[in-house]
């Protein structure tokens, strides 16, 4: 069974007490090699999703998503079935969600823009990909201007920035929000520490 902790786990984790983390590392370690040991009670809870509880130690529990669903947008309006608009959905995007699908993924698309990221913030589907730069940003914008952080994947060198403009007319006078900096470093500094664990793991 293959795990992987988002940021969002990471930033939880260092929350707890220096103990609770130690342990929580242990458990980690047990839970790949022998995760039905007694002291873990790993087991599925929740009706809706497939979610998965184990134990670390009497107070703390780590709550995991068996195979995020994934909503894939399609380029054109509606993703209309037909090649309406363009055949960009029948040619390029059902094809990669096939593939992705046959690799493991739960991925579900091309489905229509217009509707896959109210469907995601509704709890329909755990992530959303979007096909272009204003498609997806539209949505990050509309949940919280100041929240996003636009993050560079797969590459050899971790990159993130604030998810919306320069704000040149700001600069030097101290009016700018510095909130989505903020959030992109404490990210980039996140992902780091992500891929520190995952390499001392690959090593072990």
């Amino acid at each position: 069974m293959r795990h992987i902790a988002l940021p969002r786990f990471w930033r939880h984790y260092r929350q707890l007490p220096k103990e609770v983390q130690e342990l929580a590392d242990k458990n980690f370690e047990l839970l790949k090699t022998d995760p039905h040991h007694p002291s873990l009670h790993f087991k599925k809870v929740g009706r809706k999703k497939q979610l998965w509880s184990v134990r670390v130690g009497a107070h703390y529990r780590a709550l995991g998503v068996e195979k995020p669903h994934i909503g894939v947008a399609g380029l054109n309006p509606h993703a209309e079935p037909g090649d309406l608009f363009g055949p960009e959905e029948s040619r390029e995007i059902a094809p990669a969600v096939e593939s992705a699908r046959g690799g493991g993924i739960n991925a579900k698309g091309p489905l229509p823009p217009d509707t896959v990221f109210a469907r995601t913030k509704d709890g329909a589907f755990d992530g959303a990909v979007a096909m272009y730069h204003d498609q997806g940003h539209i949505a990050v914008k509309m949940l919280g201007i100041h929240h996003g952080v636009n993050v560079t994947v797969n590459t050899p060198v971790i990159r993130t920035s604030v998810d919306h403009g320069t704000a040149y007319g700001r600069a030097g006078d101290c009016r700018a929000d510095e909130e989505s900096m903020f959030r992109a470093i404490t990210l980039a500094a996140e992902m780091v520490e992500n891929r520190r664990r995952a390499r001392a793991a690959a090593k072990a």
